[in-house]
């Protein structure tokens, strides 16, 4: 099938997270692809929330797309729905498959998911690494699957340091370490918690969802709007990221380009996202990630020379070169 570009490719994004939810990784993908999508002239580009299927429906017979891009794998048996369209499928990561305390509920659907993924006409996938796991563990044939890297909002930008302080409550004098982490077995919060019993000297200031860390030495915030996050960073003298696995690492990517030091594990993608931009350690290392963190925090320096690394690393990556990346997929997919 050969698609005339000088007529305006249409395109229907199938996002899984409503308008409704609070923002979340798959979400920041779902809302900055979309919108940096429809800035590009020769597209034409809607959204449908996953619950809306009939008026999906409605609207596909309506406006005779040419692709559906399911935006996160949880949709893969959408590829399954016989439709005179082109589907293109984003899978972040392959979680349920190697994590077996995923709620029995979860394990159940992901049999259908992994069934299905295969069904798409292109994959979409955030990193190499999820690329050689759809490869090595589901079969899927290389020439199907392409990485489009995430990007980071122009919002993500160093602030003054003493305003953002104020701004979030942050008082004191130790330095502060920022972790986004939560209960989910992949997160690693076992190495966090001997991490954090080893540094007494320095705050931690942990967010996200999950059972709160009890320890003098760090603040529970919880859930943090995403407005604040830029301060909260710029706030932060370092941020660390214990986590074992992840399908791209967002916060990460976040984290360096609001001119916050990270270290950061080796697990999984997260070398791709942090580069030479931070300092990587090996997943459950307790004793490097202390002396990384002690070093670098116990010279101005050391700190300067990482911060600076780190924003240029984080400069690689824009939601505009994300939305240009996924154009060339559909462009593949419908020209094939």
């Amino acid at each position: 099938m050969f698609i005339n570009m000088e007529l305006k490719m249409k395109i229907v994004h199938w996002n899984y997270f409503n308008e409704s939810d609070e923002i979340s990784g798959i979400k920041r993908y779902e809302t900055e692809l979309y919108n940096h999508m429809s800035g590009i002239s020769d597209v034409q580009c809607q959204q449908v929330q996953r619950h809306n299927r009939n008026i999906f429906f409605d609207e596909f017979e309506e406006h005779d797309s040419d692709i559906v891009h399911a935006t996160f794998q949880n949709l893969a048996p959408l590829a399954l729905i016989k439709k005179p369209y082109r589907f293109v499928l984003t899978v972040h990561d392959l979680i349920p498959k190697f994590y077996y305390s995923i709620p029995q509920k979860i394990k159940h659907m992901w049999y259908l998911i992994e069934a299905s993924i295969n069904k798409a006409d292109k994959i979409i996938v955030d990193s190499e690494y999820t690329k050689q796991d759809l490869i090595s563990y589901l079969n899927i044939t290389e020439d199907k699957i392409h990485v489009v890297p995430l990007g980071v909002s122009d919002a993500y930008h160093p602030h003054c340091k003493l305003n953002s302080c104020t701004r979030i409550g942050l008082t004191g004098d130790k330095k502060r370490i920022l972790v986004n982490s939560s209960n989910k077995p992949w997160k690693n919060v076992k190495t966090l918690n001997r991490i954090i019993d080893r540094l007494p000297e320095y705050e931690f200031v942990k967010i996200g969802y999950g059972t709160t860390i009890q320890n003098e030495n760090i603040l529970n915030l919880g859930f943090v709007p995403e407005i604040e996050m830029p301060y909260l960073y710029s706030a932060c003298d370092l941020f660390l990221h214990t986590s074992e696995y992840e399908g791209f690492g967002l916060p990460v990517l976040e984290a360096m380009s609001c001119g916050c030091p990270v270290v950061s594990s080796n697990g999984a993608s997260l070398p791709e996202v942090v580069g030479n931009g931070g300092v990587l350690v090996s997943s459950n290392d307790v004793d490097r990630y202390c002396d990384v963190i002690d070093t670098l925090l116990s010279s101005k320096n050391t700190l300067k020379l990482w911060v600076k690394n780190g924003t240029e690393q984080a400069s690689k990556f824009t939601w505009d070169r994300t939305a240009e990346q996924t154009l060339e997929v559909y462009k593949k997919c419908l020209n094939e």
